[in-house]
């Protein structure tokens, strides 16, 4: 019968918490830059005036 290593599987699971916390912050960081630039009213200007008309 084998033996379950708890500190191995306790220190897992902090890893897997510890990603996941930060995938959420990224989510929330980056999901913040792009409410703050689709609230940009120069925004949509810019895109189309910038392309060269062919």
């Amino acid at each position: 019968m084998e033996t379950i290593n708890y500190p191995l599987l306790f220190a897992l699971g902090l890893l897997v918490l510890a990603i996941l916390v930060w995938a959420i912050y990224r989510n929330f960081k980056d999901e913040k830059k792009f409410e703050k630039n689709m609230e940009d009213p120069k925004r949509e200007f810019d895109i189309h005036h910038d392309r060269k008309k062919t």
